[in-house]
């Protein structure tokens, strides 16, 4: 999981972590807080390699679309 709480860069990072990583891409979560806008070259390599984007408000619902992430990934493995 990847996490983007607040706009330090313009996203690059993501492009090049998804680039890194593209084996396991389909298993990566990218969280982000809504209103941090990504470009769309971003989005197009997100999409292209499958990476999961999901976008939250505040803290709280970060925790909680977390937990629901890890709890769905523990029961699909028992």
């Amino acid at each position: 999981m990847v996490l983007r709480h607040q706009e330090l860069t313009r996203g690059g990072e993501w492009v090049e972590l998804t680039y890194i990583a593209q084996d396991c891409a389909k298993k990566m979560y990218l969280l982000k807080k809504e209103g941090i806008p990504l470009s769309t070259m971003v989005k197009e390599i997100l999409d292209a390699y499958g990476v999961n984007l999901r976008a939250y408000n505040d803290e709280k619902e970060l925790i909680e679309e977390i937990e629901r992430i890890i709890r769905y990934k523990l029961i699909r493995k028992a």
